[in-house]
């Protein structure tokens, strides 16, 4: 019986420590298929810009032959991407986090090209921050840029 409850204790603590690991690493998975599916489609948008003079106003799956772009940290987002045609200097949305469904997984401008992923709430404003240019591939963080939540009010179409 001591070797039962010894045993039960032993599994309790590797639980303990594996799951949270797991779970990390579930979390930088879907961060990195993100980061990748950016990169992909801020090069078919680039391409398709420098066989035409300028960024499409809108997307076209055979640009896409494995389907098109799925952020994979909002998997059960109901509206995948959000264009606008802003201003050319306008190259992040002003909401990075969709925290309602309803609100785009993915943002483009097609004024400049500019292709962006928005972020799940990370837990706090830097995490936001973090998150946001990881897998937006922009490096460090430049100064002055808030992440803010999506409040999930009809986003679709409109200018940010």
């Amino acid at each position: 019986m001591l070797e039962l409850a010894i045993a039960i204790a032993i599994l309790a603590v590797v639980a303990a420590i594996a799951v949270p690991r797991m779970s990390s690493m579930s979390a930088n998975a879907k961060a990195a298929a993100t980061q990748e599916t950016v990169r992909r489609a801020q090069l078919v948008l680039d391409e398709q810009q420098a066989i035409t003079g300028s960024y499409p106003a809108s997307f076209k799956s055979e640009w896409f032959p494995s389907g098109a772009p799925v952020n994979a940290l909002l998997p059960d987002q109901l509206v995948n991407l959000e264009i606008v045609s802003g201003p050319a200097d306008m190259i992040d949305p002003t909401n990075k986090v969709a925290a309602a469904r309803g609100a785009a997984s993915f943002w483009y401008n097609s004024s400049n090209g500019s292709f962006r992923a928005r972020i799940p709430p990370q837990g706090s404003a830097a995490a936001n921050v973090a998150m946001y240019f990881k897998v937006n591939n922009l490096g460090a963080p430049r100064a002055g840029v808030e992440v803010v939540e999506v409040d999930g009010g009809g986003l679709s179409a409109q200018a940010e």
